[in-house]
């Protein structure tokens, strides 16, 4: 073991030694290496914290108990453009609040720091290249999980195809067939991360080629086009408007990060979420699988970064909550404070979030019929409605001295930047 930039430095044997002898508890989302050790190894340990400052080894005591036995764990997985490829394992709990051990693999060793969660968040906003801007667009809906994974893989299908008509000049296959998509499932262990369905796949809690997909390609493809993403003509399939958009995002993409949070469930398994966000030029699309549903949708940069924010946190810790309590339109996808009668970015009515929460929940699908059935997963979504696209129109913002203080209609007080009052819905007149 050694320090190294001041981030921790240590080979397998060492790190499976660590919580031995620093008498720590072992949890069953333990991140530790199971390898065997040496009573050589041991000594490294016990050397290494008897040796370095007492801040650094309390730091790195506590990240090693977290490793061992962590509250939350994820996995990230992220490429800037097709060449660099990181993949980091992270670790939550309560010796270190509001941060996040994060345990690199650097060849034999493992590289262990400590960051704070707002930090991990930075870094993944410069990945999805916030500084460009987006034109995000009016596309969100959810459906079952099968029907998502489905939705990646014939996306897959065809932006391989585009890809081969370039190199031909030939072509390009605007069609698919319900076989070339459980052809595209059956390799999606494929070991090549240009490919976002591939990517994906590798944070997923399941391999997605391990389960029978007998049978259940079909419903997916009806479940798609009744969301409209996808129309039938006889045994062919085409994208819609909507998929197609989805599509050229995925060929033309920039970057992508996948994410992976497990945590124990209330029943003693292990629960699942998983996000795929894929960049483009002017896109950035979310392919969420969470609960046992999953969601698409165009986000905007405010609400990406408020988004990764909530997935990232740890539900426990309070010192990271930078988000008044709040949930987002079904509509635009605008952050809604609690209690609020109208969305304040479109003036859409949104639901009461004191309603019971079985009457704002779409019904759980049934479990896919396979020989190894997929984890549960840990929350429920809504179904917000999937629309043709449309760009998102972007209005100035009125000068400071020109925003308006209260609603004319109601008398309710506004921010400056509400576009409808949140309590009744009328219309701010700039």
């Amino acid at each position: 073991m050694k320090l190294e930039e001041g981030d921790l430095v240590a080979s397998g044997p060492e790190l499976t030694s660590a919580p031995s002898v620093l008498d720590l508890p072992t949890g069953p989302l333990s991140r530790i290496p199971q390898i065997s050790a040496t009573e050589e190894d041991q000594g490294s340990v016990a050397r290494f914290f008897s040796e370095i400052p007492e801040d650094f080894a309390i730091t790195y005591r506590n990240a090693i108990a977290i490793l061992a036995d962590p509250t939350q764990v994820g996995v990230l997985h992220y490429t800037l453009g097709e060449e660099s490829i990181s993949r980091a394992i992270l670790a939550y709990g309560p010796q270190a609040p509001g941060q996040v051990v994060i345990m690199i693999s650097a060849e034999s060793t493992w590289r262990i720091c400590v960051e704070p969660t707002s930090s991990l968040m930075k870094t993944i906003s410069s990945v999805l290249l916030e500084q460009i801007p987006l034109s995000p667009v009016d596309i969100r809906g959810s459906f079952s999980q099968d029907a998502g994974l489905v939705l990646l893989a014939l996306l897959h299908l065809l932006r391989e195809s585009r890809m081969s008509s370039i190199l031909s000049h030939l072509e390009p296959t605007q069609s698919f067939e319900m076989s070339t998509v459980e052809d595209v499932i059956n390799d999606s262990s494929v070991e090549d991360f240009r490919w976002p369905f591939f990517f994906f796949d590798k944070v997923f809690p399941f391999s997605s080629n391990a389960a029978s997909w007998e049978g259940r390609v079909q419903p997916a493809l009806k479940e798609l086009i009744s969301r409209k993403l996808i129309s039938a003509a006889n045994d062919n399939y085409h994208l819609t408007s909507s998929g197609y958009r989805i599509l050229v995002a995925l060929h033309q993409h920039l970057t992508k990060v996948a994410i992976r949070i497990t945590r124990i469930t209330d029943k003693g398994s292990e629960g699942h979420e998983a996000m795929l966000l894929v960049r483009s030029l002017q896109d950035l699309f979310l392919f969420d699988f969470g609960g046992k549903e999953s969601t698409i949708a165009s986000l905007d940069f405010k609400n990406t970064e408020l988004l990764i924010s909530d997935f990232l946190k740890h539900p426990n810790d309070s010192t990271s909550q930078t988000v008044s309590s709040a949930h987002s339109c079904p509509v635009c996808a605008a952050r809604v404070p609690d209690h609020t009668k109208n969305c304040p970015e479109c003036g859409v009515k949104i639901l009461s979030s004191e309603m019971p929460k079985e009457a704002n929940q779409a019904p759980a699908s049934n479990a896919p019929k396979s020989h190894r059935t997929p984890p549960p997963y840990m929350h429920k979504k809504a179904d917000p409605p999937l629309l043709i696209p449309q760009p998102v129109k972007k209005q100035a913002k009125p000068a400071a001295s020109q925003s308006p203080k209260f609603c004319i209609k109601c008398g309710t007080k506004l921010r400056s930047n509400d576009k409808f009052c949140k309590s009744c819905g009328a219309k701010v007149i700039q």
